[in-house]
């Protein structure tokens, strides 16, 4: 007798344990429709439930406890309609608890089978519907957020709007996935990343739009080469500097990010192997033409680079910059010849080698004073050009010459 009391008294407490806490799922759900809604009791009630073993496995729990989250944010948003600015803060707390509990919700839904075999769901409709209706919040306080500099923040809430819509749950039928918005998030997740100095995060994020139909995947290829870039890591920037010419090999980025890239670390034989692939694609690029002199030049071919720079003025006519890249090739020829000159024991060697250079000199400046015709005084090379003619009149006519004088008092003007 005094065991089937012990068992029935067992019994009794474990029953009133859970209709305890199935109370407490209740009363949060109740706090919600409060006038104001009572938040912390809301809360404090839910936590008990989330932890009893007689609720904690229930998806009902979870998904009042993100219906929690839910409200925060609805109510912090409605305050549009009153003229109010929404606190990103606050939105970015409820839709946090939403998206946390929902997910854990729909993890523990769907253990029943019906009479069929198939998952018999109570919560999933319910957290479609809610998704569904937040999702241009989890949008655009994702980008407020961003604005705002907290990154951290930013990057959480709209990588959350990516694993939402990617969320089993959401089938075809639901049409909850639209490419371009679904893609620009992901883009400014990235972007949150990158600026909270999580490079890695957005790196992957990155990868996953080259793989898309994203609007400015240029783009996306170049922020995934400057951010290798950034990390010193010189392999896989490489290997970026490469996949993005080879997805755009007009790109003016690539190409010269690629030979910048093989010149730091003297190699300009590589660089002239991808100049000469991309001219075979584009062969009247001028800008491209260009670096393939200019890397002649450095490798000393100088009879070739004047080939390439006429070859061009054959076909596109004379330019500035085509006389300024003739003139350069001359005063670096002179300039080899002069320190090979220095090392001559034979002094008659020696002077006819420096005739030879400074014969070199004279040609350069014949095209520097052309192309200073035509070039502007604010394009980039025009300052340099005239540094290098002032030096090339010391070399041939003397300080004293007026041409020197010339040149060195309009340095003094725009220095």
């Amino acid at each position: 007798m005094k065991k089937s009391l012990f068992l029935f008294a067992a019994l009794l407490t474990s029953g009133c344990m859970v209709f305890a806490q199935k109370s407490n799922v209740s009363k949060a759900s109740s706090a919600l429709y409060m006038d104001p809604v009572n938040y912390d009791e809301a809360r404090a009630a839910i936590a008990e439930a989330k932890v009893d073993e007689t609720t904690a496995s229930e998806p009902k729990t979870w998904y009042v406890a993100g219906r929690i989250g839910y409200t925060l944010a609805n109510n912090e948003w409605n305050k549009r309609y009153l003229n109010q600015t929404p606190d990103a803060d606050v939105l970015y707390a409820g839709l946090s608890e939403m998206y946390n509990n929902y997910i854990q919700a729909d993890a523990l839904d769907g253990k029943v089978l019906d009479k069929k075999g198939n998952p018999k769901y109570t919560q999933r409709k319910n957290i479609k519907g809610d998704f569904k209706e937040m999702l241009v919040v989890y949008y655009a306080t994702g980008v407020t957020l961003l604005q705002n500099r907290s990154y951290e923040k930013s990057y959480e809430i709209l990588n959350d709007y990516n694993l939402i819509v990617d969320n089993p749950m959401f089938e075809a039928k639901d049409k909850i996935k639209i490419d371009s918005t679904y893609n620009e998030v992901k883009y400014y997740a990235a972007l949150s990343a990158l600026y909270g100095e999580q490079p890695q995060k957005a790196l992957v994020l990155l990868k996953e739009l080259t793989q898309s139909n994203y609007a400015d995947k240029q783009g996306v290829y170049e922020q995934i080469a400057s951010t290798y870039n950034a990390l010193n890591d010189s392999v896989n920037y490489l290997k970026a500097l490469q996949d993005g010419l080879e997805a755009y090999p007009s790109s003016q980025f690539f190409i010269g990010s690629l030979v910048n890239y093989y010149l730091s670390s003297g190699d300009y034989k590589s660089a002239l192997e991808y100049v000469d692939k991309v001219i075979a694609k584009d062969p009247t690029n001028l800008e491209y033409i260009n670096v393939k002199a200019e890397l002649l030049i450095q490798l000393k071919q100088f009879d070739k680079a004047k080939e390439v720079i006429n070859a061009a003025v054959s076909q596109s006519g004379e330019s500035a910059k085509s006389l300024y890249m003739l003139g350069k090739c001359w005063t670096m020829e002179g300039g080899s010849i002069q320190d090979e000159a220095s090392l001559l024991e034979d002094n008659n060697a020696y002077n006819a080698a420096m005739l030879k250079s400074k014969d070199c000199y004279s040609k350069a400046l014949k095209y520097f004073e052309d192309a200073k015709k035509q070039m502007k005084s604010d394009d980039g090379n025009y300052e340099v050009m005239l540094q290098t003619m002032k030096t090339l009149y010391m070399q041939t006519k003397g300080a004293s010459s007026p041409e020197y004088q010339a040149i060195d008092a309009e340095l003094k003007v725009i220095q």
